[in-house]
């Protein structure tokens, strides 16, 4: 058996081991869980005040209610321009 290192022993203990691995081969399903897992995660820690937005949208779309706007993420990604001014140096403006 070869010698693995921490961070491929680490991988294979979350998914499930050598054994786990084998069984997996061809399951596109699986691969398609995984993925969604992955893209829910990074998506909870990049937008964590939208997150709970969301989750609420998505129940009262279950329930058949209409659904509350949200912002636009592109806007969430911009800083203020004051604080642009500020970094720059420019902050008579601020």
């Amino acid at each position: 058996m070869a010698i693995l290192s921490t961070r491929q022993a680490q991988r294979l203990g979350r998914l499930g081991g050598k054994d786990s691995a084998r069984a997996r081969v061809g399951d596109r399903e699986w691969g398609r869980r995984m993925q969604r897992k992955r893209a829910a995660r990074a998506q909870k820690r990049h937008y964590p005040e939208l997150s709970k937005e969301w989750a609420r949208n998505a129940n009262r779309a279950r329930w058949g209610k209409s659904l509350k706007p949200l912002p636009d993420v592109k806007d969430l990604l911009r800083p203020p321009g004051s604080d642009v001014r500020v970094w720059r140096g420019n902050d008579e403006q601020a």
